[in-house]
């Protein structure tokens, strides 16, 4: 029997909106429709332009490169006189993992996965479109690049510290929040293969798929004590458990079948796979 949940703290029985992949934010009653972007908005209201500061650009991490809005800030964040990779990242490879050498192995339940490494300050540039009420993923590169973010958000990228890691679940775990929209919509997309390839009309197991499992059990998540945002990650799992399940298996199966889990062009460590596996599904 599968059983669900963080370890430690059995997963309780949230009620996250309905998955419906691409339209999703349709079905949420308006008062948690608009509530995240009223927040952001008292939240940032003393945002005043500068001289010399970009359009749209945060005026407090302008100037003192922090924001206590974190990622809840609906602006830039841009540092006054910072280069140009570290205000704006380049676009991800089409390629996301390239597991050429074994990472850290020394905790077997983190489930990182290597391939991405935006900084804090990139993640929160990034993910602003993802979060925005009429977003829709229309071919896999777009899923492709948001689970670049939640890739990017583990202890193994030594740009990440607890605070920008839990700061992240903050905004990615509100139950009543556009990111976690985002996650059921990829947990709940219905056609997933081991060997997708670069069809824009099938999510790849190993790009897309994993690294969203693997953020659920990263040490910012399975540690935490935002513990409503974190029960209410495991509710998608929960909530969607036959088709969770369903893919991992028929994925799974394909690759045991082939004896590689492998994509062409795109290694792929059997030790990161079930490392992503083991805690958020768990017997």
């Amino acid at each position: 029997m599968v059983h669900v949940g963080p370890p430690g703290n059995p997963a309780q029985q949230q009620q996250p909106p309905a998955a419906n992949p691409g339209r999703a934010n349709q079905n949420r009653p308006a008062n948690q429709a608009t509530s995240q972007g009223a927040t952001n908005n008292i939240a940032n209201a003393g945002n005043v332009s500068i001289a010399g500061m970009p359009h749209n650009a945060c005026k407090d991490f302008w100037t003192e490169g922090q924001c206590a809005n974190a990622f809840s800030c609906k602006f830039r964040h841009i540092k006054a006189g910072a280069t140009i990779r570290e205000q704006e990242p380049a676009p991800p490879p089409r390629v996301a993992l390239n597991n050429d050498d074994v990472a850290d192995v020394s905790n077997p339940y983190t489930g990182a996965l290597p391939g991405a490494a935006l900084t804090p300050t990139q993640a929160h540039n990034r993910v602003k479109l993802y979060l925005k009420q009429d977003y829709d993923f229309r071919r896999s590169e777009d899923y492709y690049s948001f689970v670049s973010i939640l890739q990017s958000a583990n202890p193994q990228n030594n740009t990440w510290f607890i605070k920008d890691g839990q700061e992240f679940l903050q905004v990615m775990g509100d139950p009543t929040g556009n990111g976690i929209l985002r996650i059921q919509e990829v947990l709940s997309y219905q056609n997933v293969s081991s060997e997708a390839g670069f069809d824009q009309h099938v999510l790849s197991f190993q790009r897309g798929y994993l690294p969203v499992l693997a953020y659920f059990s990263s040490e910012f998540v399975i540690r935490s004590t935002i513990q409503t945002n974190v029960n209410a990650l495991y509710s998608l799992i929960n909530n969607n458990l036959d088709h969770v399940t369903l893919t991992i298996n028929a994925c799974m199966g394909n690759c045991m079948a082939r004896r590689s889990f492998d994509e062409p062009g795109n290694p792929q460590s059997g030790l990161h796979v079930f490392k992503a596996l083991i805690t958020p599904l768990h017997e």
